[in-house]
């Protein structure tokens, strides 16, 4: 019993502390501001800027797959959410980056990212599958470029994919 008592206060001790010198590990959090205001992007600079080292990018919403096989420029609109994503993380900060080809719905391939997020994906992308060379070209020139737009710590390729 009291080994547990003592593992319980040093886990609390951990989640607690407010910086990585009081800590053994490195926080990471996510830059979400879930009311999408002035007041509550303030609040989560604040939280990030206290509490974490690392911060948590999560590009979920598709990929370009024709712009990317063809190295062509993204959609204005990707292009406008990516740079809101970097504004959301300060220089302090290493970036955890996950990328995924697959769908939200962790069974089918990623929809496209174009001027929406998740839309069908176009043309011959339409029936192509995660073992399609050119899927696997696109997506591997997706990763590149969102490596040099974010310059990560640590790099997931692949967001709970159990296909």
């Amino acid at each position: 019993m009291r080994k547990l008592v003592i593992a319980c206060v040093l886990c609390l001790r951990g989640m607690f502390a407010t910086g990585a010198e009081e800590r053994s590990f490195l926080m990471g959090l996510t830059p979400m501001n879930f009311d999408d205001s002035a007041a509550g992007t303030q609040r989560m600079t604040q939280a990030l800027a206290k509490n974490a080292e690392v911060v948590a990018v999560y590009l979920d919403w598709g990929v370009p797959w024709p712009e990317a096989f063809e190295d062509r420029p993204f959609h204005e609109n990707v292009r406008r959410e990516i740079a809101a994503v970097r504004q959301r993380i300060s220089p302090q900060h290493q970036v955890f980056l996950a990328l995924n080809a697959g769908a939200f719905n962790r069974r089918d391939m990623a929809g496209y990212w174009g001027e929406k997020t998740q839309m069908s994906r176009p043309g011959k992308w339409a029936d192509k599958g995660l073992d399609d060379p050119e899927v696997i070209v696109a997506f591997g020139n997706y990763c590149e470029r969102m490596i040099a737009e974010f310059r990560p710590s640590f790099l997931c390729y692949a967001i709970e994919i159990n296909m």
